[in-house]
């Protein structure tokens, strides 16, 4: 509250906190479903490798020195004062950090596949072939990540949180209805990173 008064009508918080519940509800739907048909496709030491090279790429994302999450602050200061030119400054500086930081992983990631097999010798042989662009797509699907998290700290700011655990859940299940498509026709590894690919395209796009 701020002076006696709500800062957001009871509506649109309660539309806030139903739409996150069904964000929070789908990730865990999909999970249940997907995680094990994944093992089932691959099998668990393809899976295990999976598991491993995404753990790799997602400790990364400290790389954005907490850019993310602290530009929604300077967003809502801008907003607060109706200052176009600051908002604009701040959306302009957080994008053209996080590409930066993004060009930078992704150089990190192509030495990484490069050299994946001689730092971990005991990966498949059916992927050492392979891991060398592995790596830099997933490093590429997290950049995307980045950018998008830019946009939906604008429409947070300004309580549309529907807006954005809609286009969190519509990608949630693009991103599952590719990746059960792209194992069933037995693309393996490089069709579960065109899956996740395509529903952060979506993500950014939309």
């Amino acid at each position: 509250m701020k002076g006696g008064r709500l800062i957001v009508s009871r509506g649109v918080f309660t539309r806030n906190l139903f739409s996150n519940w069904a964000s929070l509800l789908c990730d865990v739907a999909v999970a249940i479903f997907l995680t094990p048909f994944i093992i089932h496709s691959l099998g668990l030491a393809l899976y295990g490798v999976w598991s491993f090279v995404n753990s790799i790429i997602g400790a990364m994302g400290i790389a954005d020195f907490g850019i993310r999450g602290s530009t929604q602050r300077f967003i809502n200061q801008a907003i607060a004062h109706s200052d176009d030119d600051e908002l604009n400054e701040v959306v302009s500086t957080a994008t053209t950090f996080l590409t930066l930081i993004s060009l930078f992983l992704i150089a990190v990631s192509l030495l990484l596949g490069a050299y994946f097999t001689d730092l971990f010798p005991k990966t498949p042989r059916e992927l050492e072939d392979i891991m060398v662009i592995v790596t830099p797509l997933l490093a590429l699907n997290l950049s995307i990540t980045f950018i998008t998290s830019v946009h939906e700290n604008i429409l947070m700011s300004i309580e549309r949180f529907e807006v954005v655990n809609g286009i969190r859940i519509t990608s949630l299940f693009l991103r599952t209805a590719l990746v059960v498509w792209m194992l069933l026709d037995g693309y393996g590894f490089l069709g579960l990173i065109a899956a996740s690919l395509a529903a952060s395209v979506y993500s950014l796009a939309v």
